[in-house]
């Protein structure tokens, strides 16, 4: 079974991670083509991270045969290759700006040696999403036109649930878990901040999608999981999906009610919308 699984990933890695080296560079200009980089989360592995958004990469290329793909690393690329250097989950709990210039360092590159051509649309899952929304408006590219998060923290997560993230494995230790508690505490600022964030992408021809799962449970464990509240209190952080942001998709996939439902529920919605993100991007 474990051979079986490492097959898949490498051959995922092989056809998706590998595509920016090949299928960018033989894509010809054309203003109208779209690459597409998506960003893992908060402890993600490259090849997890590859393999969770399957699904997204699967609707978008039934809308456009043509999409070429590119997936982050929090380790950045290698210039030579147009690859992704491999990250460990570990890697994920990294000082915040890094994996913020780490982005852009990556947008640049695709654009200016790895053959990208046309819009290029940031799609980032958790942790994902959320340096692409900072980065991004902290430094508009003129290269991408949409920022889309998936279940991101964008308003930050509560001290008590990040450390208990971290203390389960689920989460990497690191100055990362400092900045989500940090903007979490200071929840109106970090609103009224996201607000004018979303106003400086506008500005610069960048639109902002927020999508989020009502039944994402690593925001509220205690409501699919009730003996989470004898550890973490009742708290309910579901919000932070979408603070601050207009342009709000909300879904509402069941969740289970063991340990193991709520990491499942906080990627339910890269496979149940995925239809729905693709035709809202290009709507």
């Amino acid at each position: 079974m474990y051979a079986r699984r490492l097959l898949l990933v490498l051959a995922m890695l092989a056809s998706f991670v590998l595509l920016p080296a090949q299928a960018l560079a033989a894509s010809a200009p054309n203003q109208s083509h779209t690459t597409v980089l998506l960003v893992g989360g908060y402890g993600s592995t490259l090849a997890g991270a590859t393999l969770d958004f399957a699904p997204l990469r699967a609707a978008l290329t039934a809308h456009d045969p043509t999409t070429s793909y590119a997936q982050y690393s929090y380790l950045g690329w290698n210039a030579q290759t147009c690859q992704p250097l491999d990250y460990s989950g570990g890697d994920t709990g990294q000082d915040f700006g890094t994996s913020e210039r780490r982005l852009l360092d990556t947008i640049y590159l695709l654009r200016s040696q790895c053959g990208a051509t046309g819009r290029i649309v940031v799609i980032g899952h958790s942790l994902g999403g959320l340096v692409a929304f900072h980065a991004l408006s902290d430094n508009p590219m003129s290269e991408v036109t949409d920022v889309v998060t998936l279940d991101s923290p964008l308003g930050g997560a509560p001290a008590t649930s990040v450390d208990a993230c971290v203390d389960t494995g689920f989460c990497a230790d690191g100055p990362v878990s400092g900045y989500l508690a940090g903007l979490y505490s200071a929840w109106d600022q970090t609103a009224r901040d996201n607000a004018t964030r979303v106003s400086h992408l506008a500005a610069a021809g960048i639109r902002v999608t927020a999508w989020g799962n009502e039944g994402d449970c690593l925001y509220a464990p205690a409501a699919c999981v009730p003996i989470a509240s004898y550890v973490l209190g009742n708290v309910d952080a579901r919000a932070t999906q979408w603070l601050g942001v207009a342009n709000a998709e909300h879904r509402d996939f069941a969740s289970g009610s063991t340990l193991a439902s709520i990491l499942t529920s906080h990627e339910t919605i890269m496979t149940g919308a995925a239809t729905d993100i693709v035709s809202n991007l290009y709507a």
